[in-house]
């Protein structure tokens, strides 16, 4: 079992933790994210039955329309999930933004996703195409970044727990479109209407989770090279 997948089943067993420690009944929308999380990330770093039953009962719980759970029902209702995650290593995103080394910096990426196994992997998939990666779950810690890192490509999950992906857009809809910033939007929702609303939010590419590595990582070249086009010819004018 490789490091991103340890640190996924650690985070996965810190949030049921914390629902038994709370002691009280869950919202609805809060298993909903859980699940999604999980389901998006799984299947991208090997994981295909967690991430397959994860997006089951994603499915089962948006049919259910509960309010509320209380732990001995959600309890049952994960046991699948449970049986998996029995490893303990949890990962920070200081540790997950500690570079590797590179001979050579070709773009700079901006990568925001809550779900910190996912930044681990994706941040060091990026940074293997020799590419700068600021990683963050923080919405506010991205908009920051944005303004201070200026990058060649900006890369957000739609659903995070302090908002959505799509609020950083609208925040930062203005400054992307003067600056020529590729944006790129990830979510395991593939929803016509979540398509829709990231492209006209400004999104120039949308990836489904579970990710196809390779061909994510050709068509975020492929922006970062219009990027770099575009940033030559102003220089040259």
């Amino acid at each position: 079992m490789d490091k991103y997948q340890i640190a996924l089943l650690a985070n996965v067993r810190k949030q049921l933790q914390e629902w038994t420690d709370q002691n009280k009944e869950i919202p609805h929308e809060e298993v909903y994210r859980f699940l999604h999380s999980i389901s998006g990330t799984a299947a991208t770093i090997g994981l295909h039955y967690l991430g397959d039953r994860s997006r089951e009962l994603m499915e089962a719980v948006e049919k259910n329309q509960k309010k509320t759970w209380d732990y001995a029902e959600l309890n049952a209702f994960l046991l699948d999930i449970i049986k998996i995650c029995y490893q303990d290593e949890i990962q920070s995103v200081e540790d997950i933004n500690k570079p590797l080394e590179i001979s050579e910096k070709t773009a700079n990426i901006l990568l925001v996703d809550d779900d910190l196994s996912m930044l681990m992997y994706l941040k060091e998939q990026f940074e293997k195409q020799g590419w700068y990666v600021l990683a963050t779950a923080s919405k506010e810690k991205a908009i920051t970044a944005f303004y201070e890192l200026k990058p060649d490509c900006f890369v957000v999950d739609v659903h995070m727990k302090d908002g959505t992906g799509f609020d950083i857009l609208s925040f930062l809809r203005d400054k992307t479109k003067q600056l020529f910033v590729p944006i790129v939007m990830m979510s395991v929702d593939n929803q016509r209407e979540t398509r829709l609303k990231a492209f006209k939010l400004g999104a120039d590419d949308f990836f489904v989770k579970p990710l196809d590595m390779e061909e994510s990582l050709l068509r975020i070249g492929h922006h970062i090279e219009r990027k770099q086009m575009f940033n030559s010819y102003l220089m040259f004018d």
